[in-house]
């Protein structure tokens, strides 16, 4: 079992690393993985007696080929020191042994880095291969584990997912690394994508309190890029129990802090389809404007009404002074694009759009109204 399936997780040290790339990790290891399909971590696992695996080496083993009841059970073991992580916010030591080569697992961790997973399956197996063999070394760097819970957890197409490798992967690095918030993105996905939205959802909350998303590792995760992926993730959980007000809010926040997030920007405008049959119409006919006067709100990326003219479109839908217009299909109304609101009653005019659905909140409230020609 465990051979059939890390065999498709094979690296070839000539398909992956870059030009100039230190090879030395390969020199010993690499020539016995190119001419047998990558089978070196396969059969160095498989080889060794279960009851002389050190804990690190029982997580790789489960976590590339299973079985499942014996994942969840080292999950289990884990579950505890995840939890005083997150509570004490300190590492928690969970290994025992010594890395068996801490360079060595750098240099298979930067060929990992080097390859773009989430673009086909072949990369992903690649990145993941070198992701594991990052770990054999050396165990006890939070940043392998991290990757390897998010590279379990990718999908392409119809390819399935391994979302209890990710959680398992992703715990290790929590618990290694509860403040960093990439360390529990495999967490997150991998309860999405195992049906188990309600842990998935209290995780997320979790992670918005208490990781440092400031001083993330990585900077693409820093600050308000950290904090709206987790928002995203709430937002996916929340619409996954149902809960729509939740989602809503959360997706929102999430493509207010991050407008590249795309998928939480289709998320959020799918959402908001339902609430569009139930929209007050506003009527352009053969009005050249909307009519309202309105100045930005740098504070939430929102449109405030400051003025509605007589007799105008808007008039007669009801906006009123003081509205805040939040976001124009599912995207801030306030994107740092001059005049947004403009091009998109040019476009619903010109027929370009059929048209365009505003959030707007009054005092407390959400309201909705759709522009159409």
């Amino acid at each position: 079992m465990l051979r059939s399936r890390i065999a498709v997780l094979a690296l070839t040290s000539a398909a992956v690393l870059a030009p100039g790339a230190t090879a030395r990790a390969n020199d010993e290891v690499a020539p016995r993985a190119a001419s047998r399909a990558g089978t070196w971590l396969t059969d160095t696992l498989s080889s060794a007696p279960a009851g002389e695996l050190t804990l690190s080496r029982q997580i790789l083993k489960l976590a590339a080929d299973g079985p499942l009841d014996e994942l969840a059970a080292i999950e289990r073991t884990l579950n505890r020191s995840h939890a005083q992580a997150i509570e004490s916010g300190k590492s928690q030591r969970i290994f025992t042994e010594a890395a068996a080569n801490a360079g060595r697992a750098d240099e298979y961790y930067e060929i990992s880095k080097a390859i773009k997973y989430w673009t086909d399956p072949v990369s992903c197996r690649e990145a993941l291969d070198a992701t594991l063999k990052a770990i054999y070394y050396d165990p006890h760097d939070w940043r392998h584990w991290a990757r390897a819970g998010r590279i379990f957890s990718t999908r392409h197409g119809d390819a399935a997912t391994e979302p209890h490798a990710a959680v398992v992967c992703a715990k290790v690095a929590v618990s290694l690394r509860p403040r960093e918030a990439y360390a529990h993105e495999g967490v997150v996905r991998g309860y999405l994508q195992s049906g188990q939205a309600r842990r998935a959802l209290e995780t997320a909350t979790r992670v918005l309190e208490i990781a440092k998303h400031e001083e993330s590792h990585f900077s693409n995760w820093r600050g308000d890029l950290g904090r709206g992926l987790f928002l995203s993730y709430k937002g996916q959980a929340a619409l996954a129990l149902g809960d729509l007000r939740m989602a809503r809010e959360s997706l929102r926040l999430a493509v207010t802090l991050n407008a590249k997030d795309a998928h939480a920007g289709k998320l959020l405008a799918g959402l908001l389809e339902r609430y569009r049959s139930g929209a007050t119409v506003i009527t352009l006919g053969d009005a050249e404007l909307i009519g309202i006067n309105r100045e930005t709100d740098t504070d939430d990326d929102a449109v405030r009404v400051t003025g509605v003219h007589a007799d105008s479109p808007a008039e007669a839908a009801g906006l009123q002074v003081d509205d805040v217009i939040t976001l124009v299909d599912g995207l801030p109304a306030n994107d740092g694009t001059p005049n947004r609101l403009v091009s998109v009653r040019d476009a619903v005019r010109a027929g370009e759009l059929e048209s365009a659905l505003f959030e707007v909140r009054r005092g407390d409230e959400l309201v909705y109204f759709v522009l159409k020609k």
